[in-house]
């Protein structure tokens, strides 16, 4: 009977054991799942490290103010130039004369030279163009009329270093000079020349011809106004 009930408190005790076991492990399980699971279906929040704000100190340029005011400049007075015209040559005392006075290296005596261009040009051989001047000259107290026609004169027999040329004033008669020429031999210089100079006063225009070296006769004009005022100095010089 004792033995009955030692073999029964045993299997009680083993069976508690177990039991108690069981349970043991199924708690162990329990609490085990249940992390997992909120490890599995809730996981923790991550934290993500916020970047750390950096106060970083950025120059701010100053501009100087510049300065906004226009000055104003002071008027400057507009001078208009007063146009300066030379009287034409129809209301110039001396008309189209030029004068240049000068003095002799020989006598020291005062030499004017009257000095009239030409209204045209002549040509000649070989296409030399020049436009003649006549000149009206004191020079050392003599009186000379001569005319620079710029190339040679054409040769004529019985004349040489002279040559003839035609000469009319205004509406009169034309006539004939022989003159002397220039060492250079484009010049003309003529006898008698206080007549030349009295009818030039009393005239107003000159016609003069004459036959270039190897070509045609040419012609050519000379305005004789204002000689009356333009010879007033050389008269002073050639009394």
């Amino acid at each position: 009977m004792g033995d009955k009930i030692l073999k029964i408190a045993s299997i009680s005790i083993v069976l508690v054991f177990f039991v108690l076991l069981f349970f043991y492990l199924l708690g162990f399980y329990s609490v085990s799942f249940s992390i997992n699971k909120q490890l599995i279906f809730f996981p923790t929040e991550t934290q993500t490290p916020q970047p750390t704000s950096t106060f970083t100190l950025t120059p701010t340029l100053t501009k100087r103010p510049t300065n906004t005011l226009t000055p104003t400049l002071a008027p400057t007075k507009t001078i208009t130039p007063t146009k300066t015209t030379r009287p034409t040559k129809t209301t110039d005392p001396e008309g189209k004369w030029f004068t240049y006075m000068g003095k002799s290296s020989f006598d020291d005596s005062t030499s004017v030279d009257l000095e009239l261009k030409a209204n045209t040009g002549v040509s000649g051989w070989p296409n030399n163009s020049y436009t003649p001047r006549l000149h009206v000259r004191c020079l050392e107290g003599k009186k000379e009329v001569y005319i620079d026609v710029g190339m040679s004169f054409d040769v004529e027999y019985g004349l040489y270093g002279r040559a003839t040329v035609r000469i009319r004033f205004d509406s009169n008669e034309a006539f004939e000079l022989i003159g002397t020429q220039s060492t250079d031999g484009e010049a003309l210089f003529f006898d008698y020349p206080n007549n030349l100079i009295d009818k030039m006063l009393v005239s107003e225009k000159m016609t003069f011809g004459f036959t270039p070296f190897n070509s045609s006769p040419v012609s050519t004009t000379f305005d004789l106004f204002g000689l009356a005022e333009a010879i007033k100095p050389l008269n002073s010089a050639c009394k």
